[in-house]
């Protein structure tokens, strides 16, 4: 009896500290919808209570992007702009507090989408963990490299994602996936930030 109880708060224990991450749909707006999912194995934020705050989230681990040998997969950067309130944000379909760059990598070809939509916080910014909830967030292609086919433009993005406050291990992913994007297009690109706050040094140079 005693060891099945010490067993039973082991697995409660363990859920909680499951690792953060999440998933997201993107859907294509055409007469024969094209539906990308990513599911996030790595989700990092910051924090700054006098600006924005900034979630970075990839369906490859970080030492992978930092590698930066990546073929296939997904980088998330979504932008906190303002927190809602409850019962005084408005609630419809044209309310947007969050930038949103989607970065999609398939067969070493990559494409930088852009958008913007309602992102809703389950706690406080500035939590150690914190879930975030989108709803029909805008997506267009707005860049991409030579060989990198669109099936998405336009397209909504919904979804669901837990990420962990962490500012060295979002900056390293940030830095990671804008130089993986720096190479690709052949011109210094820091997604998100644009490319003059900080520019990513070109690979050979």
């Amino acid at each position: 009896m005693l060891g099945g109880l010490i067993l039973a708060v082991v697995v409660v224990i363990s859920g909680c500290a499951a690792p953060p991450g999440g998933s997201v749909q993107a859907r294509s707006l055409g007469d024969r919808p094209v539906v990308l999912h990513s599911r996030f194995v790595a989700a990092f934020y910051t924090h700054d209570p006098t600006a924005e705050t900034s979630f970075f989230l990839s369906d490859v681990p970080l030492d992978v992007l930092r590698a930066g040998e990546v073929t296939e997969g997904q980088v998330l950067h979504v932008e906190l702009l303002w927190e809602p309130k409850p019962g005084a944000t408005p609630m419809d379909s044209s309310a947007t507090n969050a930038s949103i760059r989607h970065i999609v990598i398939a067969g070493g070809e990559v494409g930088v989408y852009g958008g913007a939509g309602f992102a809703s916080p389950r706690g406080k910014p500035g939590q150690p963990r914190l879930t975030i909830s989108l709803r029909d967030a805008s997506l267009t292609l707005l860049e991409a490299s030579a060989g990198f086919t669109d099936l998405l433009s336009p397209a909504r993005l919904t979804g669901r994602f837990t990420a962990v406050l962490d500012p060295r291990k979002s900056r390293e992913l940030h830095y990671a996936v804008s130089q993986i994007v720096t190479n690709a297009l052949g011109r210094s690109r820091f997604v998100g930030g644009g490319p003059a706050e900080v520019e990513p040094r070109l690979a050979g140079m």
